[in-house]
């Protein structure tokens, strides 16, 4: 039998957006495993609860109700959304909580998904532009697992996906990278450089052989120019995937692993 979520939890105390939006929650079920160290907790809202305060919630449960058992807390949110919302409003405004529930499990199709754009040819069709890269092509249809999830089973809509590719960035992260590694290297060929300071040159002839080739490659190594970003990526042709249909509902997290 449903109840009120401070029915089933009535002595719960939060605070603030927590109290307001969990007030206004139903609780379908809630079941735990027989060695009652997972309960889950299956709920209907009416309202968008973001997936920041759905994991506070979860805290306060474990803390206020088990604090001394080895017990997982885990609520499953189901909303019954009004006419307002359609697929691409609630991208705009759930985005940041799905990354934030992909990035639980799995960080790299966290940054697969945080790089890829999101389009709406049509209003129950969404397009997901990766960045064409092998990695991304084999977590493609994972991700289209956990939107799926998202979308149709949590939200209601009934979602077809495709997918494009676009061509990768270059990360400024490589550029930063070469810059630190330049400056170790200067660093360490500056030691075997025959300056007073280090090495006086009758030490310096006495270096091992060894030493002195290392320390001629690594002054090349530094010489060379830093890899510059491609700041006008070609577009790649669009390739277009078969549109994937809702499936059942699960009761487990969008993730196959973890939460």
């Amino acid at each position: 039998m449903e109840k009120r979520f401070f029915e089933a939890f009535p002595n719960l105390e939060l605070g603030g957006v927590q109290k307001d939006l969990f007030e206004q929650t139903m609780v379908e079920r809630i079941t735990a495993t027989k060695r009652k160290d997972f309960l889950r907790v299956f709920f209907r809202s009416e309202r968008l609860i973001q997936k920041e305060l759905v994991y506070a919630v979860e805290r306060e449960i474990k803390k206020q109700f088990f604090p001394r058992e080895e017990l997982q807390v885990k609520l499953y949110e189901r909303f019954v959304l009004s006419g307002q919302y359609n697929p691409q409003k609630l991208m705009e405004l759930y985005r940041d909580s799905i990354l934030m529930e992909i990035k639980e499990c799995d960080h790299i199709l966290y940054t697969i998904f945080r790089q890829a754009d999101i389009q709406f040819p049509e209003e129950a069709v969404m397009e997901i532009v990766l960045e064409d890269s092998v990695i991304a092509k084999s977590k493609e249809d994972e991700l289209i697992g956990i939107l799926d999830k998202v979308l149709n089973e949590r939200c209601g809509f009934q979602v077809k996906f495709q997918t494009a590719y676009k061509e990768a960035q270059a990360s400024k992260y490589k550029e930063e990278d070469a810059l630190r590694i330049r400056r170790i290297v200067e660093v360490i060929s500056s030691r075997f450089d025959g300056n007073a300071e280090t090495f006086s040159g009758e030490r310096r002839q006495h270096l091992p052989k060894k030493k002195r080739r290392r320390a001629q490659r690594l002054r090349q190594r530094s010489q060379r120019p830093l890899p510059q970003p491609n700041r006008s990526p070609r577009q790649l042709p669009v390739q277009s995937g078969n549109p994937m249909a809702a499936s059942k509902r699960a009761q487990t997290g969008v993730c196959s692993a973890g939460r």
